[in-house]
This record gives C-alpha cells, sequence and structure tokens, in this order.
C-alpha cells in the first residue's frame, strides 16, 4: 500500500510539473512583438535620429511580416542603418570634406551611449571592435570602417 503512495504521488507530481511547464510556453513568448510591433519601433528610432544629408532613410523595417522579433529589434535595426550611414559619410568625405568627416565621427561617438551598444545587446568585443574602429578614423585610417561596414553593414 505504501509503495503504490509513492507512486502515485511520484506520477501526480511529474503530471502537475509538466502541466506546469506546458502553462508557461503558452501564447506569445515575453518580450517577442509582431513585425507591426517592431516596425513601429524602427521608425520611432529612424525619426529620433540624426542622419546625413545625403542618405536615403530607410522606411520600413526590413525583415519577415509574419515573424515575431525580440523587443529592442527594430531600434536595434534603426541604430545599424545609422551607423552604417555615418561611416558611410565618413568614408566619402575624410579625404576631402574635413567638416563633413569631423561631423561623422561626431555622430558616431554617440553610439556607445546608445542601446543598441549597451552591454544588453552588444558584447564586449562588438563594443572593443567599435572603439578600435573610431580611433583609426580619427587618425585618417579607413581599414577598419570599411571592414565593419562590408562585414556588419545592412545594407552590403
Amino acid at each position: 500500500m505504501r509503495k503504490t503512495f509513492r507512486r502515485i504521488l511520484c506520477v501526480s507530481f511529474i503530471l502537475a510539473l509538466a502541466l506546469g511547464l506546458c502553462a508557461c510556453h503558452r501564447g506569445n513568448p515575453e518580450g517577442l512583438h509582431s513585425y507591426d510591433v517592431a516596425n513601429k519601433e524602427f521608425k520611432e528610432t529612424v525619426a529620433d535620429l540624426n542622419w546625413p544629408d545625403n542618405y536615403t532613410l530607410p522606411t520600413e523595417l526590413d525583415g519577415e511580416k509574419d515573424a515575431e522579433y525580440q523587443a529592442g529589434y527594430g531600434d536595434t535595426r534603426a541604430s545599424q542603418y545609422w551607423e552604417e550611414a555615418w561611416e558611410k559619410e565618413w568614408l566619402d568625405n575624410y579625404k576631402t570634406d574635413k567638416a563633413r568627416a569631423d561631423k561623422a565621427i561626431e555622430e558616431l561617438e554617440k553610439a556607445p551611449t546608445m542601446n543598441y551598444m549597451s552591454p544588453k545587446k552588444c558584447d564586449d568585443a562588438t563594443r572593443s571592435f567599435f572603439k578600435e574602429m573610431l580611433d583609426k578614423a580619427k587618425t585618417g585610417d579607413p581599414s577598419a570602417v570599411e571592414e565593419n561596414l562590408k562585414l556588419n553593414g545592412p545594407t552590403s
């Protein structure tokens, strides 16, 4: 009788645990949003950022319309376009127009304080690479900016 009671108790516990775990996974997982929510976030961030005069602003978030996106994805993606825009602005002007190149560096210096470069969104290695890239650009060396655009630019 005691053995049977233990078995029933054990099976009941396992069943309750399984049902509890299933309940935790129902519906939309916390922190995921529809394309429309991510796109709204993207558009708001695009509107809030400064852009080079000759850059064609993205108007919609790139991606699958029926997919789910992590909270903050739209902001991050807009910030990546922003970074690319100012890197291209610097590359286009560092040899010929010091004022525009300096403005691009000034804008790029804001990146480490932006949400997409925060420790919650970006690893130490990426932040370190960005700093090294910016330091090289300040000395007139385009190699790291070119590499970053080639490897990480959203339109590359």
